[in-house]
């Protein structure tokens, strides 16, 4: 996705969700620690807010002096998107360590912005054989949708934590010392892009360009080749011709249907076999 176009998505993002612009949606926990994994954010994504004139930021700022910040302003701070500070020698040298050629789409989303959230509920058409329970942000909660609701053709929400791009921690969630990285994209090149409903991981083939997700007991994360993992690992659940596909629909711009999804699945794999 080109940037002014990446740009914009999130920008629609925010006005479609106001409440997301404050830091206070980071998702802290109790204590004031980030539940997601930035260890460290951009001073630059709150440094222009006005309330801020007389602090003396640093560069840099823990989750937990994030929190503390924002917490001595009545979680009022609110953050910019900033570009992204990820480099093409970053993702070159992410290429030759892992012998992989990242898809033309993934890697304009790398270059893009830093968009400074990471938990999201998109929707999907209800389905009694796909989709019965609905996600509530507010709760952070999931429950069953009715018989009634079902009848009706009810959206449904789903949970998404999505492994972004945070300034300055760059490509961290992708190079971090684990399967994620280590077995998965180098044996196979799938890059781990999150988990959906906290139970689906959620990956993007690097050949194919294609992003899908799976739940943990019908992957093959033991595959030792592309053509093992084909064949051991079951049907994936989600499924996306491409990145941006996935992109517009994390962001709200459409509704994932399980049945259209599996109809455009079939077609992308006859068009590429």
């Amino acid at each position: 996705m080109k940037k002014a176009k990446l740009y914009k998505l999130y920008e629609d993002y925010l006005q479609n969700n106001p409440q997301k612009e404050y830091v206070r949606n980071l998702h802290f926990d109790e204590w004031g620690r980030e539940e997601s994994s930035y260890e460290c954010i951009d001073s630059a994504h709150i440094r222009d807010d006005q309330i801020l004139r007389d602090e003396n930021l640093p560069k840099h700022l823990t989750t937990e002096q994030l929190y503390k910040l924002d917490e001595k302003y009545n979680h009022e701070l609110k953050w910019k998107i900033l570009e992204s500070d990820v480099t093409e020698k970053q993702i070159e040298l992410f290429e030759q360590e892992n012998d992989i050629t990242l898809p033309k789409k993934f890697r304009e989303f790398l270059l893009g912005y830093s968009f400074l959230q990471w938990r999201f509920a998109p929707k999907c058409a209800a389905s009694g054989e796909f989709l019965r329970i609905t996600y509530n942000e507010e709760r952070n909660a999931h429950r069953v949708l009715t018989e009634k609701e079902m009848a009706q053709g009810s959206e449904a929400n789903v949970l998404v934590d999505f492994y972004g791009i945070c300034n300055p921690n760059g490509l961290q969630h992708y190079t971090d010392e684990g399967w994620e990285s280590s077995d998965l994209v180098e044996s196979i090149g799938l890059i781990h892009l999150g988990v959906i409903n906290r139970e689906e991981w959620l990956f993007l083939d690097c050949e194919t360009g294609e992003v899908q997700s799976w739940r943990h007991d019908e992957i093959a994360l033991e595959a030792e080749s592309k053509e093992e993992f084909d064949e051991e690992s079951e049907m994936g659940y989600f499924w996306f011709k491409d990145f941006d596909s996935f992109l517009e629909w994390l962001f709200g711009m459409t509704v994932y249907d399980f049945a259209r999804g599996l109809e455009e699945q079939e077609e992308f794999y006859q068009s590429h076999h």
